[in-house]
């Protein structure tokens, strides 16, 4: 399993499978929209859901990372959900 796998965390008390990214001081440096891609890329692969909403925190928003691009290539990558 990869890295995104491993940075997914999802609520056991939740109704809904609910999963975050873990920011770290290298996404803020770097950017977290790579990683981004691939976290979505392996939720899809491994859960098949039939939505996915993506949220952007203040974080990601600061430094500048662009969510919205990131989540059409996935749409059109995997089509829309």
């Amino acid at each position: 399993m990869g890295q995104p796998a491993q940075r997914l965390v999802g609520p056991a008390a939740l109704p809904q499978p609910l999963h975050a990214t873990d920011i770290n001081e290298f996404d803020l440096i770097y950017g977290g929209e790579k990683w981004l891609s691939k976290a979505i890329r392996e939720l899809i692969e491994k859960t098949d859901p039939p939505a996915m909403f993506v949220y952007q925190t203040c974080v990601t928003a600061m430094i500048g990372d662009d969510i919205e691009a990131v989540c059409k290539r996935a749409s059109e990558k995997f089509g829309s959900r």
